[in-house]
């Protein structure tokens, strides 16, 4: 009770307690259009040819909503909150292969029910090469991106 009056002393114990976490996790407030990005290290030849991003959008009885990958572009149900996107770098500026998932996550929230989470993983094209060796996603470059800011 002490946490909700926000009458907490100092030699009271924290009520929360947070483990620790095999994954990275955040949450986005204030922000309404992000990008998932994945590319090929530039500086090392991989035995993959090449990662991509894939999303997937989970409600909270933990069922798929939408999948966003190479052969899926865009969900039917949430069309304009993703969009996967390949080769959107200038020429001139393109170091290596980006691909991209866009989420608007205004478009996301519009008549939904609270409660959704995001997942976004790494993958690779091809596993005809048998199985990723040790450490071989740890060359795949990602990054989470302010759209509006870039």
């Amino acid at each position: 009770m002490n946490l909700e009056s926000e009458s907490l002393s100092e030699e009271d114990i924290y009520p929360i307690i947070y483990e620790d976490m095999p994954f990275y996790n955040l949450e986005l407030t204030d922000l309404s259009r992000i990008s998932f990005a994945v590319a090929d290290d530039p500086f090392y030849r991989t035995s993959r040819v090449k990662y991509y991003p894939e999303v997937y959008l989970i409600n909270k009885k933990s069922k798929i909503q939408a999948v966003i990958n190479p052969l899926n572009h865009r969900s039917n149900k949430y069309k304009d909150a993703f969009e996967y996107c390949e080769d959107f770098r200038e020429q001139a500026l393109k170091v290596n292969d980006d691909r991209k998932v866009r989420i608007n996550l205004s478009e996301l929230m519009k008549g939904s029910k609270p409660g959704k989470m995001i997942l976004l993983t790494v993958r690779t094209n091809s596993l005809r090469q048998g199985p990723p060796k040790n450490g071989e996603f740890d060359r795949a470059w990602f990054r989470l991106i302010n759209e509006d800011t870039n």
